[in-house]
């Protein structure tokens, strides 16, 4: 797959990932309120996650034209792997105000293993169609509810 390709594909999973979300990502104020319920946890974590995928789409965008002869696995690093470093801790805060959600702490563990795999390998999420080191946090936040975050790398 070529950078090029690797953009579509982004771009066509923002664009889906926005449709969903965007009737759910209202502001809200402070995350770190007392317990937030459910609903509540699923519109920040689905705002955080949007917003990893449009970066990802925007630093890829950048990085293809910076680099016209870049293959998938020169963009994994800086476009996909860098913006989920940030969300990680993100997450992890938020999910302390949703309190001790043991289906929230396995979604969220699984998808800090998921990126140190990403880090220790790259490749992985290169091709994440057959190997997607995220597999099993997505799958975990789509029982959860939540479809932004579904979607990693």
């Amino acid at each position: 797959m070529t950078v090029k390709n690797l953009l579509v594909v982004g771009l066509l999973l923002s664009v889906s990932v926005s449709v969903v979300v965007a009737g759910g990502c209202g502001g809200g104020g402070d995350t770190a309120t007392a317990s937030l319920t459910k609903q509540q946890f699923i519109k920040r974590a689905e705002a955080l996650c949007l917003r990893t995928k449009n970066e990802q789409l925007d630093i890829a965008t950048k990085y293809a034209k910076e680099h016209p002869a870049a293959t998938e696995e020169d963009v994994v690093v800086p476009a996909l792997i860098a913006p989920l470093e940030t969300e990680a801790p993100a997450l992890r805060a938020l999910s302390k105000s949703r309190g001790d959600d043991e289906e929230i702490q396995a979604f969220i563990s699984a998808r800090e293993e998921g990126l140190q795999k990403a880090k220790a390998d790259p490749t992985l999420v290169a091709a994440p169609l057959t190997n997607n080191p995220y597999e099993s946090a997505n799958k975990m936040a789509k029982r959860y509810g939540l479809k932004a975050c579904a979607a990693a790398p």
